[in-house]
């Protein structure tokens, strides 16, 4: 027994002091956990806020016609991108027709981009003024007056008239079908079948239950 005494109070001389050192790698480590949350909740919170800030500056441009003013920390910037080229792509001459004829709107988009700057802080004033301010970028594109057809009989409308969209395949099919209708009218007649036509927009019409279309307020 006073052999293991010995040993224990040897061994306590031993770690003296290394237990305090631990404590202190410990609550350091413990600090940095607590200052990563309260950064990473600052910047989503902010991220937040400039998503807001993107949206309401769009939708206030394109519904009422005029731009949302900066705040103290929020920069706004309206744009309008030209095609796809703003997201790298080659313009679709295709989609401009498209947008024309069945939209009947441009293809332009209008843009909003809100910018902030988040400076680290959280009580470390030393890294706080070394540190790069984190900038946040966020965009919201609209496609202002989207052209939305008043009624069934009006999309059937456009896109019977649309070239691109329908009319421009749609002749040579009718061709051809006028071509089968005088060599096989004569067989199908016996059968006394319905005669194939050549309007392939105006019938679907009564596809949706009358129930279920509202009419739409002026």
């Amino acid at each position: 027994m006073m052999g293991a005494g010995i040993g224990m109070g040897f061994h306590a001389r031993r770690q003296h002091g290394q237990g305090m050192a631990e404590a202190l790698l410990a609550a350091a480590a413990l600090a940095g956990c607590v200052h990563a949350v309260a950064w990473t909740a600052r910047v989503q919170f902010n991220g937040l806020e400039v998503s807001q800030a993107s949206r309401l500056a769009a939708f206030s441009a394109a519904r009422a016609r005029q731009a949302v003013p900066d705040d103290d920390a929020t920069a706004i910037r309206l744009y309008r991108p030209i095609g796809d080229t703003a997201r790298g792509l080659p313009s679709d001459a295709v989609r401009g027709q498209l947008a024309a004829q069945w939209l009947r709107v441009d293809d332009s988009l209008l843009a909003a981009q809100a910018r902030r700057q988040v400076a680290p802080n959280g009580g470390w004033d030393s890294v706080g003024r070394d540190a790069r301010p984190l900038v946040l970028l966020r965009h919201t594109a609209l496609a202002a007056q989207a052209g939305h057809a008043t009624s069934d009989a009006h999309a059937q409308q456009r896109l019977a008239e649309s070239r691109a969209g329908w009319s421009g395949v749609a002749d040579a099919s009718r061709g051809l079908s006028r071509t089968l209708r005088n060599r096989a009218g004569e067989v199908d007649a016996a059968w006394g079948g319905r005669k194939p036509g050549d309007d392939w927009v105006s019938a679907w019409q009564d596809l949706v239950p009358a129930g279920r279309l509202v009419p739409r307020k002026p």
